[in-house]
C-alpha cells in the first residue's frame, strides 16, 4: 500500500512538473520520497525498494536544480 501511494505520488509530481508547477512537484516527490525511504528502511534487504529510493532521491535532485 505504501509503494502504490509513492508510485502515485511520484506520477503526481511529474504531471506538475511538466506544468510548470515546481511547489505541486516538490511537495509530492518530497512525500514520495519520504515513502521508499520508510520502504527501504523497514525491508533494506529488498533491493526493489532500494532502487525506488535511488531512483526517488534522482528526481528530487533533478527537480532541485530546477
Amino acid at each position: 500500500m505504501l509503494r502504490d501511494l509513492s508510485v502515485s505520488l511520484e506520477r503526481v509530481g511529474g504531471v506538475a512538473a511538466d506544468l510548470g508547477d515546481l511547489e505541486a512537484a516538490r511537495s509530492a516527490y518530497g512525500e514520495g520520497l519520504e515513502l521508499c525511504r520508510q520502504l527501504h528502511a523497514a525491508l533494506p534487504e529488498h533491493p526493489r525498494f532500494a532502487k525506488e529510493l535511488t531512483d526517488a532521491e534522482t528526481r528530487w535532485a533533478a527537480l532541485s536544480e530546477r
